[in-house]
Parts: structure tokens; sequence; C-alpha cells
């Protein structure tokens, strides 16, 4: 008798072809998520300064589906700051911004922003989870 094959654990990658740009000034935390992402079939371009970030975006060359940054970033760089940025040059890009400390007044700014918050350590499932509903409000 032949026996079925198990099921695969997830259904085909919800994610794969999702681009995302991800800011972060910790080669260990850029290196992990690029990892995490490409592992869900995502198309990942990682970069460590805001300024960076916002020459990525405003390029005109590719179109983010998501854009993670981290919030404080080296120097006096700023993710919101980024961000805001990513809002303005590519505002159909799902902004999230991933926080240690995060302060009520930061709270504020990304509410007003309309930018979607992480808390760190990331877990995996919350991240896969944002970026589903960011490729299924892509999709319809």
């Amino acid at each position: 008798d032949a026996v079925p094959p198990e099921p695969p654990q997830f259904a085909p990658a919800p994610l794969a072809g999702l681009r995302c740009l991800v800011v972060d000034d910790d080669p260990a935390i850029l290196e992990g998520t690029r990892t995490l992402l490409a592992q869900w079939g995502c198309q990942v371009d990682c970069v460590t300064t805001g300024a960076e970030a916002i020459a990525r975006l405003g390029g005109g060359g590719v179109r983010y589906d998501a854009v993670l940054c981290d919030l404080q970033l080296a120097g006096d760089d700023d993710g919101v700051n980024v961000l805001d940025a990513a809002k303005r040059l590519q505002p159909d890009a799902l902004a999230v911004l991933v926080s240690g400390a995060t302060g009520p007044d930061v709270l504020q700014r990304l509410r007003q922003g309309g930018v979607m918050l992480l808390t760190k350590p990331v877990a995996p499932a919350k991240l896969r989870a944002l970026l589903t509903t960011r490729r299924q409000v892509a999709a319809s």
C-alpha cells in the first residue's frame, strides 16, 4: 500500500515573493531577520542606516511590501523618522518599527504615522502573522 505523503506543515508560503527592507545597525539581528524572512520565501534587502534605507526607498528601483526598522539606529538615526520617510516614498509598504524600549511618546508618534510596532525580541510567529495580513491586503 502506498502511504499518502504527510501534508506539509505550512501551506504554500503565503509570504513567497514579499519584498522586505530590514533596517538595523546590529549585524546579528540583521542576519537573523534576513534568514527568517528568506525561509518564508521573502526577498530581503538589509541596510544598517536610515540614510541607506531612505535611498533604497526613494531610488525608484524597488517597490517594497514591508519595511522593518529598528527604533534605535546608530548615532542619531531614529527608526520612526525612517518609517515616516518610507510612508512618503512608498505609501503602500507596511511600515513596522522594531523596538525594545517604547515610551508613550514613541507610541503616540507611531499611531499618528500608521506604523505597526513589534517589540524585541521579535516572535517569529508575530512577524509572520503581520506580514501575512499585509500580503492579503496587497492581494485584495
